[in-house]
């Protein structure tokens, strides 16, 4: 059994493999980190340190405070921005000060 190979259609006999599920990650994602120093390598500077921590007032801080002074407790409206737990909690490379993520409550 002779085939003729010039009038074979060679694209009949290619089959595609399945795609490969592909997987994006989001390299500007700021990653959670803990309540204390991490010990990372910092993604701007490239230095393997200890983040330093900074208490900063976010948007819950200062809608408590309102909410505080709208409801007569003016006298109270300092007290957000004093307690710990009202204020969030950022990492920040003790390098070069870069933004490094922050912590989880």
């Amino acid at each position: 059994m002779e085939m003729d190979l010039k009038h074979t259609n060679h694209l009949s006999m290619i089959t595609a493999a399945p795609a490969a599920p592909v997987v994006m990650l989001n390299a500007n994602a700021m990653p959670l980190m803990g309540r204390t120093p991490q010990l990372i390598k910092c993604s701007n500077c490239h230095n393997l340190m200890q983040t330093r921590l900074e208490r900063r007032a976010n948007k819950n801080t200062h809608i408590l405070a309102l909410l505080l002074c709208l409801t007569g407790l003016w006298c109270f409206m300092p007290l957000p921005y004093c307690l710990k737990s009202c204020r969030s909690l950022d990492h920040y490379c003790s390098c070069c000060n870069q933004y490094l993520g922050k912590a989880v409550n």
